[in-house]
């Protein structure tokens, strides 16, 4: 058989994969496995390493009785993080072939990382299919397809977001939404291929963005020349509409006009169309 062909195959169709021959010979460790579960180039599967799982199903899908969407963890180098594997088995007629269908790795988060980061496909039949999904130190990934929609997952919704960024007219890099009130995430899309696009997350709240970007806003009231009341409304915008108008001394209603009158000025439709001066 040449493994070579076949490894090139699965690689560019299908799920990682480890293909052992009947006496428990590797033949084939998918190079995607083996990066994952952070195994040197050629490295084996040898009983009694931390590789003991994946050796117990190996000998379990010889036997013919491995289920389907088996789990089994296997501990990392450093001993702290975890792989949980979920595969299935399969004999053919040199041996038995274990598919992995998912994957969640438990590590730690670095400092910098989004709060969410995630990858889907945008190909129309398969438009939100996740290929990957990391929230903090968890990571999942989804090797199947047909797997779950980014919007089931994150958003708990049976259609695609209706600000989904990919589904503009003019795709935005960046792109702000409103999930709450004083609250926005900051999504930044990167396409990696034709089908397959990265989007990272930051959750930002308002009045932290303002407070860092105080210069930004204060160029854009200059540039539309605003007043010293609508710069100050301008100022106020990470605040409650009623501590605005106490600070101002005069009525909510007030500010809300004067409000809806700065964004209007600035060409900006919403405190989150605002929010999009500081990203």
């Amino acid at each position: 058989m040449d493994w070579k062909a076949l490894a090139e195959l699965l690689a560019a169709r299908c799920a990682p994969a480890l293909v052992i021959d009947r006496t428990l010979q590797v033949r084939l460790f998918d190079e995607r496995l083996a990066a994952l579960l952070e195994l040197e180039p050629g490295a084996e599967l040898l009983e009694g390493s931390r590789m003991d799982p994946l050796w117990e199903l190996a000998r379990r899908a010889l036997e013919g009785i491995l289920g389907r969407d088996t789990i089994c963890t296997i501990v990392m180098p450093d001993g702290v993080g975890r792989v949980e594997l979920t595969l299935r088995g399969a004999l053919i007629d040199s041996g038995a072939v274990l598919v992995v269908c998912a994957a969640v790795e438990q590590k730690r988060a670095a400092e910098d990382s989004p709060a969410i980061e995630y990858e889907i496909e945008i190909d129309p039949a398969t438009f939100g299919h996740l290929r990957r999904l990391t929230i903090g130190a968890e990571v999942r990934h989804y090797f199947l397809s047909g797997g779950p929609r980014c919007h089931e997952v994150l958003h708990h919704c049976s259609v695609p977001c209706a600000d989904c960024p990919l589904l503009a007219r003019e795709p935005r890099a960046t792109t702000v939404r409103e999930r709450a009130p004083e609250l926005y995430e900051v999504l930044e899309a990167e396409r990696l291929s034709e089908d397959h696009v990265r989007l990272s997350v930051q959750r930002v709240r308002a009045e932290d963005a303002a407070t860092a970007n105080r210069g930004l806003l204060e160029e854009a009231a200059l540039g539309a020349r605003l007043s010293a009341l609508d710069r100050a409304v301008l100022a106020g915008f990470e605040q409650p509409v009623a501590a605005a108008a106490a600070t101002l001394g005069t009525s909510p209603a007030h500010v809300r006009r004067r409000r809806v009158a700065v964004l209007r000025r600035l060409g900006r439709t919403g405190r989150a169309a605002l929010l999009r001066l500081l990203v």
